[in-house]
């Protein structure tokens, strides 16, 4: 069952992506799902969105360590191969992309996320 979002978004996909239903049981927490219709050998690109709200205490730094983490749990090594701080005081945001290695649709593949 998807979830919900804490506060109402807009987002556009990018053409040619269509929205799909999240995958069951294997995300819990996610609100939206779309993947790329031309799957590349067997695995199909996708993009999914969740949010919530954190407890004062905790920093972006710290919840974007906690993501690597919860990588690491299926994947043989995980990079984080750029990390950026971006936004204000009022509205601090963080992008971070990551390599990483794991077993999709039988095979083991090369990501990014």
């Amino acid at each position: 069952m998807p979830t919900t979002l804490p506060v109402p978004i807009e987002f556009r996909l990018p053409e040619g992506w269509l929205a799909a239903a999240p995958p069951d049981g294997g995300a819990p927490d996610v609100a939206f799902a779309a993947v790329h219709p031309q799957a590349d050998a067997g695995f199909s690109a996708n993009i999914t969105i969740d949010g919530g709200f954190l407890r004062d205490s905790v920093t972006l730094v710290e919840v974007a360590d906690a993501s690597v983490e919860r990588l690491r749990e299926i994947s043989e090594w995980v990079v984080v191969v750029h990390r950026h701080e971006v936004g204000s005081a009022d509205a601090p945001a963080l992008t971070q992309r990551l390599s990483f290695s794991a077993v999709a649709g039988g095979a083991r593949r090369d990501l990014v996320q």
